[in-house]
């Protein structure tokens, strides 16, 4: 499960666009199955907080030259008392999306479809646009098939990313932003036993690699997540089934840190090098799905969930290895949304959930959060979407680090014909660290808090 803060500002663009629906005719027919569309969009972006820094000033430190903001790598001592001082001042700017895209749909009106959706992105920044422009790109393909008795889907997805976040933002004494591949597969399968049982089954993975990590000193750790889970389901009525579940669920997250070189004019490292715990859990729980009463739909699995480490973290400095033993963890666990169509032009709907999750460094960290929010059509072209969340993230094993992550978000649609779409919304975040720096507190556990603010307006083009 993707903790809730990391959507950021990856999902700004998605969510303001999601309220509605264009059915264009397409830009080219193969066959009787076959369509292809073009579908592009373009963004003007403000944000008053570009690298989700704290705003700390810069009182007395080496200036690292090749920092597009002035910032430092690691903080130097003061004069008075040996003070930590760190320089990670606040900047806004715009960035201006332009993301042509290709959408190819596979198997009109029959039993088995094919979506496969590329997009890419080029960004262009108004301030250190020679350090920040760039291109990423966004591929998506998703299938299903229905055998009567037995449905099934899978899907992939190839995602660049140039994002911060509060898990990668205690460490980043560099005026950057942090780039990712994301790679995401999953395959499920419902099969109806009988009118009254039936079972699904599934099966994803997920992959993070930190592609410009070498600029982070290497903080942070790539990670791999298998999962899998299985429920077993009698239908109490014909909207709602009930039963028993179960998911395993392994996390890998590789090593970091060991960085040798030279940031700017100063040397720095080696670093030390961390070798972060592996992640078994094991999530027994009850699953409900299906109308609990009329126009309310639910998803639910609530339980209890044991996470076993599979090997200890190793921390390497100067040739000398510290390991550190890590023991069992245990929780009640639950992972819920639900859905209730208030009118017909109205719908609201709300997700929770407390469970495991992995930090930038590999670390153990619970997440308690969720979101709300509500999704309203004036006409057959406006619509708006009015949402609130937030997410405690207890990282284990730390200096005590919290963050408390709090986000709202407002946007509105016009959909004037069926090829064009045009969303203006605005998204908030807050994040509240208790793992702020301090010159007892330098290591990889630390936290910053931090505002952000975001305007974006977007037009989306598909023909």
């Amino acid at each position: 499960m993707k903790s809730f803060a990391q959507k950021s500002l990856v999902a700004v663009a998605a969510m303001i666009g999601s309220s509605a629906v264009m059915n264009a005719a397409p830009l080219i027919s193969i066959g009787d199955s076959v369509d292809v569309f073009f579908n592009g969009s373009t963004n003007a972006q403000w944000r008053s907080n570009l690298f989700y820094t704290d705003g700390i000033d810069n009182l007395q430190s080496a200036v690292i030259a090749n920092s597009p903001a002035g910032t430092v790598a690691f903080p130097t001592l003061a004069a008075n008392g040996g003070a930590a001082v760190i320089a990670r001042p606040k900047v806004d700017a715009w960035v201006f999306y332009v993301s042509p895209g290709v959408e190819v749909n596979v198997g009109r009106n029959s039993n088995a479809s094919l979506t496969l959706y590329f997009r890419e992105d080029f960004l262009f920044y108004t301030r250190y646009s020679d350090e920040l422009n760039t291109e990423l790109a966004n591929l998506f393909i998703d299938g299903s098939y229905d055998f009567g008795n037995l449905t099934t889907s899978a899907g992939f997805s190839f995602v660049q990313t140039q994002q911060n976040s509060p898990q990668t933002n205690g460490t980043n004494f560099v005026a950057n932003l942090v780039e990712t591949n994301q790679l995401n597969a999953y395959a499920d399968a419902n099969y109806d036993i009988s009118p009254k049982a039936w079972a699904s089954a599934g099966f994803s993975w997920s992959q993070t690699d930190y592609t410009n990590n070498d600029e982070f000193q290497d903080r942070y750790s790539n990670n791999n997540i298998y999962s899998a889970p299985v429920s077993f389901f009698w239908r109490i009525t014909p909207k709602l089934s009930v039963g028993p579940s179960f998911r395993f669920r392994y996390t890998d997250p590789s090593a970091n840190g060991g960085f040798t070189g030279i940031v700017g004019t100063t040397p720095i490292g080696p670093t030390p090098r961390v070798t972060p715990s592996d992640y078994y859990d094991y999530f027994f729980n009850i699953a409900v799905q299906g109308e609990v009463l009329p126009k309310l739909n639910v998803g639910l699995n609530v339980g209890y969930q044991f996470r076993d480490p599979g090997r200890d973290r190793v921390t390497t400095t100067a040739g000398i290895s510290r390991t550190s033993s890590q023991s069992q963890r245990h929780q009640f666990t639950i992972v819920a949304d639900a859905e209730y169509e208030i009118t017909p032009k109205l719908m609201s709907y709300v997700n929770f959930y407390h469970d495991f999750g992995v930090g930038a460094e590999g670390q153990t960290v619970v997440n308690l959060g969720g979101d709300t929010g509500v999704l309203y059509q004036f006409n057959n072209y406006i619509s708006s979407n009015l949402e609130f969340g937030m997410e405690n993230s207890d990282y284990q094993d730390t200096q005590g680090r919290n963050d408390l992550t709090t986000t709202s978000s407002f946007s509105v649609n016009y959909n004037p014909n069926l090829y064009w779409q045009f969303s203006v919304g605005y998204f908030y975040m807050n994040n509240n660290s208790t793992g702020n720096v301090t010159a007892a507190n330098l290591s990889g556990n630390t936290g910053a808090s931090f505002q952000a603010h975001t305007i974006n307006m977007q037009a989306t083009f598909r023909y």
